[in-house]
């Protein structure tokens, strides 16, 4: 069919606020609470039950207590310091220790408790309820006065033995755990100090090795080394001043004695030079033979630069010399080899060798200075390395230092604590330290703890409300159902045609006026005060066949919009006519068709009263045709023959007139199912519907289609095309969300789609309809 409406836009609903929405939410849980109050009820009143159970059989506790007083130490503690540690802490040791498992299994043998748990279960429930029944509670704002030990039984006498046992233990505990503490501190100060005394010694030694390896390095020695560079500068510039000198007068020497080889003699002014302006000494005569052994050589010199060594003139002053340098070989008593040396013959001359002793005496002094020089300009090279690397040295000592400064630090606050640790352990063996009392011994109990009954059945009803309300919060969330008209619009998309109540609400509590009997006249509910029936009745048989309807014909009472027309309900039903009339007031014949995502969603009833409304109170020429084969129910609710019908037209048995049943005598007519289970309605013969239907429309302005569910059924893919507008039927609260929006999405209408919410409750029905639900106006009643 071609679509001849423009789709409405979709209104999305956000609500008007944190409050109204925080007000919905609330609402929402006090509805999940109404809807399943027998759930709730049931788990309460089990859980009550089991409560009240165990408390009456819970036997009564007796339960003895006794005070231990915490004794501070006779001797202030801004004098002696006490090693043991504060109260608090060694009460939760002595606690751990007294509820060990081994010594509770003691106190459980020697007073022979849980005697019958032990035989059924073994040790670890007897331990567990053991550790239950004791109580230890401190008293004191800051530190610990005083504490309690208290114990719960079933007999008082041994609540009151158990009692005084324990608090013996936490008194012998607390005398060893204090030994254990101070013999400790003692031990363990005593090793620490061992250490840290070897520590201090290794590091006093590697100081020393430190000072002596770098010795001349050291930060105290800077001012040292500067004053030696002082000195040694100075003193080579003294040494360089008196090299200076020396080697100018050995030039002088040098220079007299190069004249008197050469000349024999030397100038005056050489002679003032070398002496230095004092007067000349008396020159030694000079030896005849050695001047003449001399001035042979030289003849002989110069002879052989002229003459080869055969000429008579040379071998003669050869001969000569030779028996001269013997007869002063002779006379000076030296080798006749060393008369022809230079050097020997100068000592024989006193003059020439005094210059000469001059000569080497100057040369060793400047040869000694230069020497010193060396010396100084390598000390001055050592010590400027020194000062250089002072800095370094300087570093690496304040290290050693501060890590010798904190060793021995250390070490003398470990020989404060060694000595506190033996006063304080003195102060123990004296016993003038704090100490465990009994100030209250344990008394025997008269009147007994609990069990407290009544809280234990309030707790249980409260634990009983809470699963209860669990169990139906988690059942609405793993299954969620539309509750509200806004809910569906949002989730599927398509506006809302009408929301209809419960036809309970119609019916009312008692369903008074409602008989089986003659047909009503006019419309007018029918009223009979000797006939009644619940409205759980109609409750349930609203989607149901069953009973005798007023005709007398075999149906039921869906058709509300007849026995209560003035009903909330009824008035509902009129809206969603009166919507459908406006959405197809452009067309002159509109074919409707309704159908549901599954069975059981009140799709029948919807049609019939629709159906109804249209003919009654709109006037309109309606035909409405059953059209689920599968579960045909038209009849039934309108109270007309099952057959002839559909079925029976569409094989060919009966004329289409015949199958069409007039109700009453308003414009409605009723085209039934037929004898479906005669003639299969296959589809095959669904397509002759259509035509059917074309042939229909202009006798009709309304046709209404009762058509199958849409997920169980292939019917609705076909009949879907054959519709001008198509209602969605969907029950409130019963029907999941994932299966309405699955079928949506399984038949993607091409027409106009509205939703009619079904059997909503109050709670999900508009606040101006559910304030006339109180009022005679809701049931239909004459007011």
């Amino acid at each position: 069919m071609a679509q001849h409406d423009v789709e409405p836009t979709r209104l999305e609903y956000t609500g008007q606020g944190a409050p109204q929405s925080l007000q919905r939410r609330v609402k929402d849980y006090v509805d999940i609470a109404i809807r399943h109050k027998w759930l709730i009820l049931s788990a309460a009143i089990i859980s009550v039950g089991i409560a009240g159970s165990y408390a009456w059989f819970k036997k009564d506790l007796y339960r003895s207590n006794t005070v231990i007083l915490v004794e501070q130490q006779t001797i202030p503690e801004k004098y002696v310091q006490s090693v043991v540690g504060n109260v608090a802490s060694r009460v939760s040791t002595i606690t751990q220790q007294v509820l060990s498992r081994t010594n509770l299994v003691k106190v459980i043998e020697e007073f022979e408790l849980f005697k019958n748990l032990i035989k059924d279960e073994g040790y670890e429930p007897a331990i567990e309820g053991m550790r239950g029944n004791i109580r230890v509670e401190t008293k004191g704002s800051r530190n610990i006065e005083a504490f309690t030990i208290s114990f719960a039984h079933v007999e008082p006498a041994t609540s009151m033995k158990v009692t005084s046992k324990l608090a013996s233990q936490y008194i012998e505990e607390n005398l060893k755990l204090r030994e254990q503490f101070v013999e400790g501190a003692s031990d363990f100060l005593e090793m620490e100090l061992r250490t840290s005394r070897e520590e201090l010694e290794a590091k006093e030694r590697l100081l020393s090795e430190f000072r002596l390896r770098y010795m001349g390095e050291l930060p105290s020695q800077l001012e040292a080394n500067l004053s030696t560079l002082d000195r040694l500068q100075a003193e080579r510039t003294s040494n360089h001043e008196s090299i200076n000198t020396l080697n100018n007068r050995l030039m002088l020497v040098q220079q007299a004695l190069h004249e008197y080889e050469t000349s024999g003699a030397i100038s005056a002014d050489a002679r003032v030079e070398l002496e230095g302006g004092r007067p000349q000494p008396v020159r030694t005569p000079v030896d005849p033979q050695v001047a003449l052994l001399q001035s042979l050589e030289r003849d002989l010199m110069r002879l052989s630069v002229e003459y080869k060594d055969p000429y008579p003139d040379v071998i003669l002053l050869k001969h000569q010399i030779d028996k001269l340098r013997a007869e002063l070989a002779d006379k000076y008593e030296v080798p006749k080899e060393e008369v022809t040396d230079p050097q020997t013959i100068q000592i024989f001359d006193p003059y020439l060798k005094g210059l000469l002793r001059d000569q080497n005496d100057l040369k060793f002094q400047i040869a000694a200075l230069h020497d010193r020089q060396q010396l100084i300009l390598a000390t001055m090279d050592k010590i400027q390395g020194r000062v250089d690397r002072t800095a370094v040295r300087e570093q690496e000592l304040l290290s050693l230092d501060r890590d010798y400064s904190n060793m021995q630090g250390n070490y003398q606050d470990l020989l404060g604590k060694r000595l506190n640790a033996r006063i304080s352990e003195n102060l123990e063996k004296r016993q003038k330290g704090e100490r465990f009392r009994i100030l209250d011994p344990a008394n025997l109990p008269t009147t007994p703890e609990g069990p407290n009954r009544v809280m234990i059945i309030v707790m249980g009803l409260l634990v009983g409300c809470a699963v209860g309300y669990g169990a139906a919060f988690g059942i609405e969330q793993w299954n969620p159902t539309f509750r509200r008209s806004e809910e569906a619009e949002v989730s599927l998309g398509f506006p809302i045609l009408a929301t209809i109540p419960s036809f309970q609400i119609a019916y009312g509590k008692a369903s008074k006026g409602l008989l089986v009997g003659p047909v009503p006249v006019n419309g007018d509910a029918l009223e009979d005060p000797d006939r009644e029936s619940t409205g759980s009745r109609f409750a349930s048989k609203m989607y149901r066949g069953g009973g005798k309807g007023p005709s007398g014909v075999s149906g039921d009472f869906s058709l509300v919009c007849q026995w209560r027309p003035n009903s909330i309900v009824a008035e509902q039903f009129r809206v969603a006519a009166t919507r459908l009339v406006l959405m197809s007031e452009d067309r002159a014949n509109t074919i409707v068709l309704t159908t549901s995502a599954m069975k059981g969603e009140g799709k029948t009833s919807s049609v019939v009263n629709l159906g109804y409304t249209l003919a009654r109170d709109l006037e309109k020429q309606t035909l409405v045709i059953g059209c689920d084969f599968k579960s045909p129910r038209i009849h039934e609710a309108m109270a007309m023959p099952a057959v002839p019908g559909l079925a029976d037209y569409l094989e060919g048995d009966v004329a289409l007139d015949d199958c069409i049943h007039r109700m009453e005598e308003f414009p409605l007519w009723v085209l039934p199912a037929g004898a479906v289970e005669s003639h299969g309605m296959s589809l095959s013969k669904l397509p002759q519907i259509a035509t059917l239907l074309e042939s229909l429309r202009p006798r009709f302005d309304y046709i209404l289609l009762d058509a199958p569910p849409i997920l169980p059924l292939a019917d609705m893919n076909v009949l879907a095309g054959m519709a001008d507008i198509l209602i969605l039927v969907v029950r409130a609260g019963v029907t999941p969300q994932e299966i309405v929006v699955k079928a949506m999405d399984m038949l993607r209408p091409t027409v106009p789609a509205r939703i009619l919410l079904t059997d909503a409750s109050t709670k999900g029905m508009p606040y101006f309809m559910a304030q006339v639900y109180g009022s005679p106006y809701a049931t239909g009643e004459r007011v």
